[in-house]
């Protein structure tokens, strides 16, 4: 039962607040209301309640609720990946903002918050530069803004002079770069900014420097569309492939490859590979990666001559550097980055390893994210007891197919089934048995029927098999098999009579045009072979 209700902010939630006594006091309608429950294990089921008075009803209100705990889990996973894009902005010591269209800061680091005199960031968001900068200053950087968003012409390497808050003197190198959407419209703009005051003269590290800030928004602009492509994804295999065409440009210099996980979790397999060969291990085990083995960052090579190589890697190149790709402490996946072949050690210094562990960090969440919606999408389509499919699942399968075969002028047999005196196997023996003889069922027609045929438990110890391009003498022999068959099955675990099947017979589009139609002439079929006799096919008349 409920221990205490609370906001979503974690405070105690009143009885007066709560959505059933507003809708009492108020007699007006109090929608989407989001509230926690705590449940006696502590636990706290999140979720959204909707409250309508009934006038003149004895029912008084129609409340609504819908659990949100999965979607609150979800939102605070896109909020931990927001805060690690967050940490990595204030691990560098360069000033980095966003703006909007109106040049209004949507996000913003930890340096440029002291830039603008400001002990949080988040007290930036909404304001632009005329709060915090000189008159003319802002008004300069606010032209400059407006004409890039306009144009989407990026202002690169840009000397801006940007005193500090006391008037001291201070330059700034700055480039912005447009944000730019799908459609090709801006939307607004990143900026990093470097400070140059005590390098204003020296060229050479000046240029040094320009190139260092023009690769960060480059890594910073491809990791924004990394995450939109990863949003979009349908398949993890399609993931992986968005993945390695990004890393593929963040680190241009290294081969690389990426590795999905087994279905058993304890091998990984090739998904994506670039730059030179294709790696020689195209799979192997957890112990031959040390980065899987201890599930953080491992470095290995030459560079490294105190860290023993991983033994996926065909010789110990200059470098190796492998992030495991992991979520809610499940193993999804492997990036592997190496040195070319012939190459020096290329310098992976903590930016770099934080980029690598920002792409892992990316790619794990979407994966969970798939894998959640799979396995949500199966518990919708398939029966939990037998894992065959649904009523629902078979009926929408049944349209389609019936379509499909008007189409091409090809039959469609439906086969109903039903277990032969189910009810005294529950009342003699208990439900376990009975719902040992269904897992039974289950199984033989999982590995029996043909392929393309569909398999369905439709209710109770009833069950329907879809053969497309079955005609109506085919589907007869067939359930003539599968009755012989089943009835020749070892019995399970706690039953002492011999199983067997009634089954009705019916085909498009002999006994009907619709789904609906062939369901009843099946099942009307049935129900004659039960009342004669049982243990026996009966066709449709």
């Amino acid at each position: 039962g409920a221990r205490q209700f609370i906001h979503p902010n974690g405070v105690a939630l009143d009885v007066a607040e709560r959505p059933s006594t507003r809708v009492f006091e108020t007699q007006q309608p109090v929608l989407d209301v989001e509230m926690g429950v705590v449940l006696e294990s502590s636990e706290v089921v999140w979720t959204s309640v909707s409250a309508v008075p009934v006038p003149g009803s004895s029912l008084g209100a129609v409340i609504v609720t819908s659990d949100i705990t999965e979607r609150k889990r979800v939102e605070a996973a896109l909020a931990q990946e927001r805060d690690l894009l967050q940490a990595l902005m204030d691990n560098i010591p360069d000033t980095i903002y966003f703006k909007d269209s109106a040049s209004r800061f949507t996000r913003i680091n930890q340096a440029q918050a002291r830039v603008l005199g400001l002990s949080d960031p988040a007290a930036a968001y909404g304001k632009t530069d005329a709060d915090f900068q000189a008159a003319h200053l802002a008004a300069e950087f606010f032209s400059e803004e407006q004409q890039l968003i306009q144009t989407g012409v990026p202002l690169i390497d840009r000397q801006e002079y940007n005193p500090t808050l006391d008037g001291q003197p201070r330059w700034f190198s700055a480039t912005k770069v447009p944000l730019i959407d799908r459609q090709g419209r801006v939307q607004g703009l990143i900026g990093i900014s470097h400070d140059i005051t005590h390098r204003i003269q020296a060229a050479d590290g000046l240029r040094t420097t320009n190139e260092a800030l023009t690769e960060r928004v480059r890594q910073m602009a491809l990791l924004h569309d990394l995450e939109e492509h990863l949003q979009a994804c349908v398949t993890g295999a399609e993931a992986f492939q968005v993945a390695a065409g990004v890393v593929d440009q963040l680190f241009p210099d290294e081969d690389g490859a990426l590795y999905s996980a087994s279905s058993s979790g304890q091998r990984v397999e090739l998904a994506a590979a670039w730059g030179g060969p294709a790696p020689q291990a195209q799979e192997f085990g957890l112990d031959d990666c040390w980065a899987l083995r201890r599930a953080r960052t491992y470095q290995s090579g030459v560079a490294q001559p105190m860290h023993s190589a991983c033994r996926h890697l065909p010789s110990a190149p200059a470098l190796a550097v492998c992030v495991p790709i992991q979520a809610h402490g499940e193993m999804l996946g492997l990036l592997s980055l190496s040195a070319a072949a012939g190459q020096p050690a290329p310098q992976f210094d903590d930016s770099l390893l934080q980029l690598t562990q920002l792409v892992s960090d990316s790619l794990a969440l979407a994966l969970a994210n798939l894998n959640l919606r799979d396995k949500l999408r199966q518990q919708s389509i398939r029966d939990p007891l037998t894992n065959l499919f649904n009523r629902r699942y078979m009926e929408e399968s049944l349209e389609r197919e019936l379509l499909q075969a008007a189409r091409h002028g090809q039959p469609v047999g439906i086969i109903m089934l039903d277990v032969d005196h189910f009810k005294q196997v529950n009342d003699e023996h208990g439900h376990e048995a009975g719902d040992a003889v269904l897992r039974q069922l289950g199984r033989y027609l999982f590995e029996n029927m043909r392929g393309g045929d569909i398999a369905c438990r439709y209710g109770g110890e009833e069950f329907a098999l879809i053969m497309p391009a079955a005609d109506l003498a085919q589907t007869r022999q067939r359930a003539e098999q599968h009755r012989l068959a089943f009835q020749a099955q070892p019995l399970p675990k706690g039953a002492v009579a011999q199983l067997s099947l009634s089954l009705g017979v019916a085909a498009f589009p002999t006994h009907g045009q619709t789904g609906a139609a062939l369901l009843r002439a099946a099942d009307a079929a049935l129900y004659q072979a039960k009342h004669a006799g049982r243990n026996r096919v009966v066709v449709a008349e």
